[in-house]
């Protein structure tokens, strides 16, 4: 079942256990309506069949489920089931501001000094994250293929199963010497794992390899069964590193900040991360007003100390007596002529 479906089967139970009386779909009123969001945010109830105790839903869940009731009620009031759409008048929930981590160079150092110990295969999934800056489906649908060691970079592209990275957008991203030895670590890994159970040779086995995932399993594996895996396993990576905790999403906003550290442009950033807006690479770099403050006063040391070590351009003026004294000299010089 679906979230739709369950989200309307959520709202049949809600009616049959307040609102018995209810028959017909243009009875549900306003007041119904905001009554189900109140109960929706006391009720520690799951949607769907199976109910597990679970908190109270967050603005961001509720505001999902009052989109499907808005696209449900549109249809059925063209429809003519119902006469009026209620939840047009019940206001998005505000959405509380969620902290977004981003590793300095020193933890992502030790992240990933930790990740060493869980597995080439995480530390290669960790390194390629947090240095290219991929999004979690797009890294869940990298296969060997688009994997080029000689170029050092990955490429994002359309799939043959029908899967299309974000807006169709097909990019290129690079990645560094030590992610390139993470990465050759994990695919002679495979190789071997793919020739010793094909029982054929390492040539035929690279063949085999090039339209498997590189972190995914086989043919088939998708963001439901890496994705999730792969968040659970940065969390005992943090722990165990003593870091900040950190998901899939938040390594491509550290890979932003580091860049950005490191002086690259705003629309470098926009490309290599392939947003539409530089509105939200601006918001993947993060506001720092003590970074920004640290760099300028940088800048401003290093122009102000250029200026007293003497590389400036500007020449000193003249001396009233420097310039009598040459005026002399050219008059004496004029009558000795």
């Amino acid at each position: 079942m679906g979230v739709y479906q369950q989200v309307l089967t959520a709202f049949g139970e809600y009616l049959a256990d307040r609102w018995p009386r209810l028959r017909f779909l243009d009875e549900v009123s306003l007041a119904v309506a905001r009554g189900y969001i109140t109960w929706r945010r006391k009720e520690q109830k799951r949607l769907g069949p199976k109910k597990k105790a679970r908190p109270p839903a967050e603005n961001a869940t509720l505001n999902k489920e009052l989109r499907h009731f808005r696209a449900a009620w549109k249809w059925w009031v063209n429809g003519g089931q119902a006469l009026e759409n209620p939840w047009l008048n019940i206001p998005w929930l505000r959405e509380m501001p969620r902290d977004r981590v981003r590793f300095t160079l020193e933890q992502r150092e030790r992240f990933l000094r930790t990740a060493s110990d869980m597995g080439t295969k995480i530390q290669a999934a960790a390194a390629v994250a947090i240095d290219c800056g991929p999004r979690n489906d797009e890294l869940c649908h990298l296969t060997w293929q688009h994997v080029d060691f000689a170029e050092a970079s990955i490429r994002v592209t359309v799939e043959p199963c029908g899967w299309a990275p974000k807006d169709y957008q097909v990019r290129v991203m690079y990645f560094t010497p030590e992610t390139g030895l993470l990465l050759r670590a994990w695919y002679a890994s495979r190789l071997a794992e793919v020739a010793r159970f094909a029982k054929t040779t390492p040539e035929r086995a690279a063949d085999l390899m090039a339209g498997m995932r590189v972190f995914g399993t086989g043919r088939t594996a998708g963001r439901d069964e890496w994705g999730s895996k792969f968040n659970r396993l940065l969390v005992d990576c943090c722990k165990k590193a003593g870091v900040p905790r950190i998901w899939a999403h938040d390594l491509r906003r550290t890979m932003a900040r580091l860049a950005d550290e490191a002086g690259s442009s705003l629309y470098d950033l926009q490309q290599a991360l392939g947003h539409s807006s530089p509105v939200t690479t601006e918001k993947y770099i993060g506001k720092d007003q003590e970074r920004a403050a640290r760099r300028i006063g940088d800048r401003l040391a290093r122009v102000v100390g250029g200026a007293k070590s003497g590389n400036n351009l500007v020449t000193p003026p003249e001396s009233a007596e420097t310039g009598d004294s040459a005026a002399r000299d050219v008059t004496t010089s004029s009558n000795k002529i």
